[in-house]
């Protein structure tokens, strides 16, 4: 390798693995823990959580319709997952 080479010279770069990888400056735990997305620092990674549920988005994401805030655009998939399941189990318990 070169030595001025660096990974977080690149864009969307990253590796999901069970421990953080040494050649990314940057590491989001996911998943309770069980795995973690080291990243580059040009490379955005969102998350978020809600009981046992979590939506990870990994690049660049937003609302085609432009009604919600890219940063809450994770936030937005889980609540709407929690809310259809309630609602699959409302209508299973009829």
């Amino acid at each position: 390798m070169c030595p001025d080479f660096s990974l977080d010279n690149a864009v969307f770069t990253y590796i999901a693995a069970r421990q953080p990888v040494a050649l990314f400056s940057q590491h989001r735990p996911i998943f309770g823990g069980r795995l973690t997305v080291s990243h580059t620092s040009k490379t955005d990674v969102l998350s978020a959580v809600s009981g046992d549920r979590e939506a990870v988005i990994i690049g660049f994401c937003i609302d085609s319709h432009g009604e919600i805030p890219r940063e809450r655009i994770a936030e937005h998939l889980v609540s709407y997952s929690v809310e259809r399941e309630r609602e699959r189990e409302r209508i299973l318990s009829l």
